[in-house]
């Protein structure tokens, strides 16, 4: 089977076809790192995310890091320093408890 980055990969791709898209698995070093503006983290080992996430901040990298652990998942965003996200209402986000699920 494929990895879940190959798979998302694909999909992404089809969102955008005039953006490229590389699946890099495994060990990553700064040199992979240069080639990208933005650099997506996908169930990986959170420590080797943030590793990661250092390494594209000091290179002025964006940096997406998605996690899912069976029904839960996070997202981390770092575009840099100088973006700003825009509250348009002040209002806390929504955040419910799954009490039971069924076939």
């Amino acid at each position: 089977g494929k990895s879940r980055a190959e798979v998302s990969a694909v999909q992404l791709g089809e969102l955008n076809p005039n953006t490229r898209i590389d699946v890099i698995e495994g060990n990553v070093g700064l040199d992979d790192l240069k080639r990208f503006n933005l650099v997506i983290c996908s169930d990986t080992i959170f420590g080797e995310c943030v590793q990661v996430n250092d390494a594209c901040r000091e290179l002025g990298i964006k940096f997406i890091m998605a996690q899912t652990r069976g029904v839960f998942g996070t997202v981390f965003v770092d575009f840099g320093k100088d973006f700003v996200v825009y509250d348009d209402n002040g209002e806390q986000p929504a955040m419910s408890i799954v009490s039971s699920i069924t076939k």
